[in-house]
C-alpha cells in the first residue's frame, strides 16, 4: 500500500508472509540434509518527506521468523534471522555550493543465541574434557544495538560526470557505548566477557560517476 500526501511526503506499507523449504539442517547420519522448512512474516513501513533542502526517510521493519534446525524434529525455532524490530532514519540537508550533511541512525533488536546452561565431563581417546550443555535453541537475545553515522560531503559536477568527496564518522555511538556482537566463555563454559561490534571509525570516500 502506498499513500502520497499533500505535503510531499509518502508512506509505504508492505506486509508479507513467506515459507521456505529445502533448507540445510543438521542430520545425525549425513551431517546435513536439505529438507528443512521455515516461515517468516512481518511488515515493512517506509515514510519519506522532503521540505526544501531537507530530506528524511524513516524505515521500520517487524519480522518473526522460525525454521527447523535438525531432522530429528519438525519443530521450528527462531534463529539468527529473527530480528523483530529494525528502525532506520536517514536524514540529509543540502547546503550551498553542492555541499550536504547527512546522518543515519539504526536500531536493531538483539539477535537470538543458544545459551550455555552448564557443562559435563566427557572423554575423547582416554582424555577427559568439559563439554557444554546447551539450553533451548535461540531462546536468549543479546542486547539491542544502536548505530549512528554522520557524513559531510561535496559534489563537483562536470559536463558528463561528477565527483563526490565525503568525510564520514561511522559508529559514533561507540564513543559512548559499544554494541555487543556475542558472548565469550572460558574453558569451564562460564561467561566471562563479550565480543563487541566494530567501533568508531572515521572514513573518507571518493565517488566518481560518468
Amino acid at each position: 500500500m502506498t499513500k502520497k500526501f499533500a505535503d510531499k511526503s509518502s508512506l509505504v506499507i508492505e506486509p508479507y508472509y513467506k515459507t521456505f523449504k529445502d533448507l540445510a539442517i543438521s542430520d545425525e547420519v549425513n551431517e546435513y540434509e536439505s529438507v528443512g522448512k521455515g516461515e517468516a512474516y512481518g511488515v515493512d513501513v517506509t515514510y519519506r518527506k522532503k521540505v526544501d533542502r531537507f530530506d528524511i526517510i524513516a524505515a521500520y521493519t517487524f519480522v518473526k521468523a522460525k525454521r527447523q534446525l535438525n531432522t530429528n524434529s519438525s519443530k521450528k525455532y527462531r534463529f539468527e534471522g529473527d530480528i523483530p524490530h529494525t528502525l532506520q532514519v536517514n536524514a540529509s540537508y543540502k547546503l550551498d555550493n553542492d555541499w550536504r550533511v547527512a546522518s543515519l541512525f539504526k536500531f536493531n533488536s538483539g539477535k537470538p543465541y543458544t545459551p550455555i546452561v552448564g557443562k559435563e565431563k566427557a572423554d575423547y581417546n582416554g582424555q577427559a574434557y568439559n563439554r557444554p550443555l546447551y539450553g533451548t535453541p535461540y531462546s536468549k537475545r543479546i542486547p539491542s544495538s544502536y548505530d549512528l553515522d554522520i557524513q559531510i560531503g561535496k559534489t563537483f559536477n562536470y559536463s558528463n560526470s561528477s565527483l563526490e568527496v565525503a568525510f564520514e564518522l561511522m559508529n559514533v555511538n561507540a564513543l559512548f557505548k559499544q554494541n555487543i556482537d556475542s558472548y565469550r566463555y572460558n574453558d569451564d563454559y562460564e561467561r566471562d566477557g563479550e565480543y563487541e561490534q566494530m567501533g568508531f571509525l572515521p572514513a573518507f570516500h571518493l565517488t566518481y560517476r560518468f
